[in-house]
C-alpha cells in the first residue's frame, strides 16, 4: 500500500494498487476491502476472467455492476474477452511446456497451442468491428500445393 502526503482534509491518502495486494489475494475467501482491490485492478469484464471466481465478494461486485450496466457491454467486447482469456491459457500451456524435453509430444502440443493462439486472434480480428473500409483488405494467402 502506497501512503502519499495530503493537504487537505485527510492527514495522508492510501493507495492499493495489484503490487500491494500480491501476498493477501493468495488467502481464500478474500477480504472485503482486498476484493475491491481485486475487482478494480484486474479491470476484467467477466467474473469467469477471472482467478478467484469463486469468492462470495467478487460474486457480488460483478452481479452489481451486470445489474447497473445492463446492455452497455457490447457483444464485440464479450467475443474479445473470449478470445483473450482463450489466448492466455494458449499461452499458459506454451509456458509450461518450455522446461519439458523435446519430444515428439512436445511438438505436437505447442503445434496445437500456436494453432489455437491463431485461430483466437483471427476470431478476435473478425469479431472485433473494427475493420477500415477506406482500405481493402488482404486477400487470403494462396494454398500450397
Amino acid at each position: 500500500m502506497k501512503r502519499i502526503p495530503s493537504n487537505y482534509w485527510v492527514e495522508k491518502c492510501c493507495i492499493i494498487d495489484h503490487n500491494a495486494i500480491s501476498e493477501v489475494i493468495r488467502t481464500t475467501p478474500l477480504s472485503s476491502m482486498v476484493a475491491i482491490a481485486y475487482f478494480f485492478g484486474c479491470q476484467k469484464l467477466s467474473l469467469l476472467s477471472t482467478e478467484h471466481r469463486d469468492d462470495l465478494t467478487l460474486q457480488k461486485l460483478y452481479s452489481t455492476v451486470k445489474e447497473q450496466a445492463g446492455d452497455k457491454i457490447t457483444a464485440e467486447q464479450s467475443a474479445a474477452e473470449v478470445c483473450n482469456q482463450t489466448n492466455l491459457q494458449f499461452k499458459k500451456i506454451l509456458n509450461t511446456l518450455n522446461p519439458m524435453p523435446d519430444t515428439l509430444l512436445k511438438k505436437r502440443l505447442r503445434a496445437y497451442a500456436d494453432d489455437g493462439v491463431l485461430y483466437t486472434d483471427t476470431c478476435k480480428c473478425m469479431y472485433s468491428g473494427l475493420s477500415n473500409t477506406a482500405v481493402k483488405p488482404m486477400p487470403p494467402p494462396p494454398e500450397l500445393s
